[in-house]
Protein backbone atom coordinates (compact mmCIF):
# COMPACT_ATOMS: atom_id res chain seq x y z
CA UNK A 1 0.00 0.00 0.00
CA UNK A 2 0.95 3.70 -0.72
CA UNK A 3 0.14 6.56 0.90
CA UNK A 4 -0.41 9.40 -1.88
CA UNK A 5 -0.67 13.04 -0.68
CA UNK A 6 -1.83 15.33 -3.53
CA UNK A 7 -1.60 18.97 -2.86
CA UNK A 8 -4.02 21.09 -5.56
CA UNK A 9 -3.39 24.63 -6.11
CA UNK A 10 -4.76 27.60 -7.77
CA UNK A 11 -2.25 27.38 -9.76
CA UNK A 12 -1.75 23.69 -10.81
CA UNK A 13 -5.70 23.01 -10.51
CA UNK A 14 -7.45 21.24 -13.34
CA UNK A 15 -4.67 19.35 -14.27
CA UNK A 16 -2.81 16.15 -13.89
CA UNK A 17 -0.77 14.82 -10.85
CA UNK A 18 2.36 11.89 -10.75
CA UNK A 19 1.22 9.46 -8.39
CA UNK A 20 3.63 6.34 -7.94
CA UNK A 21 1.47 3.65 -9.30
CA UNK A 22 0.68 2.16 -12.28
CA UNK A 23 -1.68 -0.29 -13.29
CA UNK A 24 -4.92 -2.12 -11.61
CA UNK A 25 -5.14 -1.00 -8.16
CA UNK A 26 -7.94 0.06 -5.36
CA UNK A 27 -7.66 3.02 -3.69
CA UNK A 28 -8.91 4.34 -0.35
CA UNK A 29 -9.81 7.91 -0.09
CA UNK A 30 -8.56 9.02 3.63
CA UNK A 31 -9.17 12.75 4.05
CA UNK A 32 -9.72 15.78 1.38
CA UNK A 33 -9.26 19.42 3.04
CA UNK A 34 -10.16 22.34 1.61
CA UNK A 35 -9.19 26.29 1.88
CA UNK A 36 -10.13 29.90 0.13
CA UNK A 37 -9.92 33.04 1.33
CA UNK A 38 -12.70 33.91 1.55
CA UNK A 39 -14.57 35.27 4.42
CA UNK A 40 -15.55 32.51 6.97
CA UNK A 41 -19.38 33.72 6.49
CA UNK A 42 -19.51 32.12 3.12
CA UNK A 43 -20.39 28.37 2.40
CA UNK A 44 -19.63 26.57 -1.13
CA UNK A 45 -20.31 23.03 -2.54
CA UNK A 46 -16.59 22.07 -3.43
CA UNK A 47 -16.15 19.40 -5.45
CA UNK A 48 -12.63 17.41 -6.32
CA UNK A 49 -13.31 15.99 -10.47
CA UNK A 50 -10.96 13.04 -11.78
CA UNK A 51 -11.31 10.64 -14.26
CA UNK A 52 -10.65 8.14 -11.80
CA UNK A 53 -11.81 9.24 -8.32
CA UNK A 54 -15.59 8.90 -9.02
CA UNK A 55 -18.80 7.64 -7.77
CA UNK A 56 -20.88 6.52 -10.86
CA UNK A 57 -23.65 5.07 -8.52
CA UNK A 58 -23.76 7.98 -6.06
CA UNK A 59 -25.98 11.47 -7.00
CA UNK A 60 -22.86 13.18 -5.99
CA UNK A 61 -20.62 11.46 -9.13
CA UNK A 62 -17.01 13.28 -7.63
CA UNK A 63 -15.72 13.86 -4.13
CA UNK A 64 -17.82 16.74 -2.23
CA UNK A 65 -17.39 18.93 0.57
CA UNK A 66 -19.03 22.11 1.85
CA UNK A 67 -16.77 25.19 2.84
CA UNK A 68 -16.94 26.31 6.40
CA UNK A 69 -19.79 23.83 6.95
CA UNK A 70 -21.74 24.24 10.69
CA UNK A 71 -21.20 20.83 11.21
CA UNK A 72 -19.53 17.45 9.88
CA UNK A 73 -19.86 13.77 9.42
CA UNK A 74 -16.56 12.04 8.72
CA UNK A 75 -16.63 8.81 6.40
CA UNK A 76 -15.24 5.76 8.82
CA UNK A 77 -12.09 4.73 8.55
CA UNK A 78 -12.49 1.75 10.87
CA UNK A 79 -14.13 -0.02 7.75
CA UNK A 80 -11.50 -1.62 5.61
CA UNK A 81 -13.51 -1.29 2.04
CA UNK A 82 -11.87 0.56 -0.73
CA UNK A 83 -13.42 3.60 -2.05
CA UNK A 84 -12.89 2.99 -5.70
CA UNK A 85 -12.25 -0.76 -6.49
CA UNK A 86 -10.16 -2.54 -9.90
CA UNK A 87 -9.28 1.08 -11.36
CA UNK A 88 -6.60 1.38 -13.49
CA UNK A 89 -3.68 3.91 -12.91
CA UNK A 90 -1.29 5.42 -15.33
CA UNK A 91 1.37 6.85 -13.14
CA UNK A 92 -1.04 10.34 -13.29
CA UNK A 93 -4.47 11.21 -11.88
CA UNK A 94 -6.65 13.85 -13.01
CA UNK A 95 -8.00 16.60 -10.31
CA UNK A 96 -10.05 19.39 -10.96
CA UNK A 97 -11.43 21.49 -7.41
CA UNK A 98 -14.65 23.16 -9.12
CA UNK A 99 -17.52 25.15 -7.35
CA UNK A 100 -20.46 22.92 -7.51
CA UNK A 101 -22.74 26.00 -8.37
CA UNK A 102 -20.47 27.41 -10.87
CA UNK A 103 -18.39 24.59 -12.30
CA UNK A 104 -15.72 27.16 -12.29
CA UNK A 105 -12.46 27.22 -9.92
CA UNK A 106 -14.22 28.46 -6.47
CA UNK A 107 -13.90 32.03 -5.72
CA UNK A 108 -10.78 32.25 -3.37
CA UNK A 109 -9.46 29.03 -3.84
CA UNK A 110 -6.04 28.34 -2.67
CA UNK A 111 -5.24 24.91 -1.85
CA UNK A 112 -7.21 21.39 -1.83
CA UNK A 113 -4.98 18.81 -0.09
CA UNK A 114 -6.20 14.78 -0.50
CA UNK A 115 -4.88 11.85 1.02
CA UNK A 116 -5.32 8.38 -0.63
CA UNK A 117 -4.48 5.21 0.45
CA UNK A 118 -3.53 3.06 -2.86
CA UNK A 119 -2.78 -0.95 -3.26
CA UNK A 120 -1.95 -2.58 -5.94
CA UNK A 121 -3.74 -5.51 -7.17
CA UNK A 122 -3.08 -8.31 -9.11
CA UNK A 123 0.64 -7.69 -9.61
CA UNK A 124 2.81 -10.60 -10.19
CA UNK A 125 5.99 -9.86 -8.53
CA UNK A 126 8.79 -12.37 -8.81
CA UNK A 127 12.33 -11.30 -7.40
CA UNK A 128 15.39 -12.19 -9.56
CA UNK A 129 17.70 -15.15 -8.26
CA UNK A 130 21.32 -14.00 -7.69
CA UNK A 131 21.67 -16.43 -10.81
CA UNK A 132 19.72 -13.74 -13.06
CA UNK A 133 20.79 -10.27 -11.52
CA UNK A 134 22.75 -8.97 -14.29
CA UNK A 135 25.17 -7.35 -11.96
CA UNK A 136 26.56 -10.25 -10.64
Amino acid sequence: MVLVQILVSAANNNSYFVVPVSGKCSIRVLNMVYHSTEANTNSRVIQLRSGILQFPYSPMKWLTLVSNPQATLNFDQGFEEYSINNCVLQGQLDLFVQDYATGAIPAGFQWCLVSLEIEKINEDYQPMSNKSHPSR
